[in-house]
């Protein structure tokens, strides 16, 4: 995604560019932003947000006030859980409440960190992935239908 070099390259070379609007409908898009916030709050940025929908059905995110109220663990965790799950370049493998629901911060919090990757760390993330795909399959006996719960 080039968007995140993009911005970077922004807050690095303006002085005077501190607040930043994305325009998308794409849940990938503010995971990843949520991810970097960190990063580009490092830049000078104070203020992000995103502009989602069409017409009277639009309106802004506050990122910036996301990022603060999950803290930058969650928000690595959630990137995390979003690749592991599916988002628009890798397969699908259960829905973003089922991942939530799979508890990412307690099991993914060490995931790739460090890059080196432990067989605790590889155990862990595929028992998270059995509890996301067993989730979806729960709540689908429950509503006794296929349904798709994104």
């Amino acid at each position: 995604m080039r968007l995140i070099p993009h911005v970077s390259w922004h807050l690095q070379n303006f002085s005077e560019c501190s607040q930043v609007c994305i325009e998308s409908n794409d849940s990938d898009v503010v995971v990843l932003l949520l991810f970097y916030l960190r990063d580009f709050k490092d830049l000078g940025l104070h203020r992000m947000w995103i502009h989602y929908g069409k017409g009277e059905k639009s309106g802004y995110l506050p990122l910036h006030q996301m990022f603060e109220e999950l803290g930058p663990q969650f928000c690595r965790v959630l990137l995390k859980c979003n690749l592991g799950t599916g988002c628009d370049y890798l397969s699908k493998i259960g829905t973003k409440k089922s991942a939530l629901a799979a508890e990412p911060k307690k099991i993914l919090k060490l995931f790739g960190e460090p890059v080196t990757l432990t067989e605790e760390q590889i155990s862990a993330a595929e028992r998270y992935l059995v509890d996301v795909y067993q989730g979806v399959k729960a709540i689908k006996a429950i509503l006794g239908r296929n349904v798709d719960m994104d």
